[in-house]
């Protein structure tokens, strides 16, 4: 006898977290490895089943994203022999900043796959990292995964992919002396992906060997992690200081960022600085010695930069403990 049950379901929220990358930036699209963290802020979407999709106090202009969202991941159940999710009212309250290099549409795309595949059990083409990477595509073109696998997880991570495997690996729970802000950006990230891959077409030595030095100095960034380096903030911002070289010389920095960055080192005592996530403006972030350094550090930015410079100001960033 098959008995069958209905469950009046109100409404179901799933969540996400913003990202922060440390090193490896756009290397980690060509097979080298990368560095980050999930942070605190992020992003939560609801659904409210009812008779057709809406989208709660959404602005018209990301409601066709959302709807081709929608439409992909229905094709994703079906590919994997489950019904269509009943249409819904979806709500979304982030506190991820949309466009700053942050990963809102990682923990977006994240966030999604939770919602049309409620079981963390699904592996191969049906897990949460692999559908929430196959969605990012519509954003990005060619995401790496590691924004979405950092969405879908708390705490510090070393990243790597090599054709379509994928590696993550757990870092110690180290607390440096970290600020983050964003400036206007000045390209998309599918834009700045692309043009790098054309540059990397015609100049394939240098371009080549630049990503290559982000992976080299993204691996001596896990070690230091890994390791009981008593330098821990001095020892990084070296790193985040050559890694910003070599982000320049890419073409991904702008004159703000140099200007920015400046300041933290002559002004304020940064240790590093470099750009986090694609460049083109957008995310960054600062190193410093102590907890106090700083907190001065952001009142400097805060007493002496107009609000308008910023879409994120300056603020400290801790991080969370891994947890998978």
């Amino acid at each position: 006898v098959q008995k069958e049950f209905v469950l009046k379901i109100e409404k179901t929220w799933t969540s996400a977290h913003g990202k922060l990358l440390l090193f490896g930036e756009h290397a980690v699209v060509w097979g080298h490895p990368a560095v980050g963290l999930s942070l605190e802020s992020n992003l939560k979407l609801s659904w409210t089943p009812q008779e057709s999709w809406s989208f709660s106090k959404i602005p018209a202009e990301f409601q066709p994203v959302l709807r081709n969202l929608v439409e992909h991941f229905q094709k994703m159940r079906f590919q994997a022999g489950l019904s269509p999710l009943q249409p819904g009212d979806l709500f979304i309250s982030s506190e991820v900043p949309v466009g700053s290099g942050f990963g809102s549409s990682g923990a977006l795309c994240a966030a999604f796959a939770q919602l049309f595949f409620p079981s963390p059990s699904l592996s191969g083409e049906f897990s949460w990292d692999t559908l929430a990477r196959g969605a990012e595509s519509y954003f990005h073109g060619n995401p790496s995964g590691f924004d979405t696998a950092l969405a879908l997880r708390e705490g510090w991570w070393k990243f790597q992919r090599q054709k379509d495997e994928i590696s993550l690996t757990p870092l110690k729970f180290r607390r440096p002396n970290l600020v983050i802000g964003a400036i206007p950006r000045l390209s998309s990230t599918k834009n700045l992906v692309e043009g790098l891959a054309e540059k990397r077409i015609k100049d394939t030595r240098g371009v080549s060997s630049t990503l290559a030095s982000l992976g080299e100095i993204a691996n001596q960034g896990a070690l230091l992690f890994q390791n009981e380096t008593e330098r821990l903030d001095h020892e990084i911002g070296r790193l985040f200081t050559q890694a910003q070289k070599a982000l320049k010389l890419l073409g991904l920095s702008v004159e703000t960022f140099k200007t920015i960055f400046e300041t933290a080192k002559n002004r304020t005592g940064a240790l590093g600085a470099k750009l986090s996530g694609a460049g083109g403006g957008g995310a960054f972030v600062l190193i410093y010695p102590s907890p106090e350094s700083a907190s001065q550090a952001c009142h400097y930015f805060e007493l002496n930069y107009p609000s308008s410079t910023w879409t994120l100001a300056p603020s400290p960033v801790f991080g969370l403990r891994n947890r998978p």
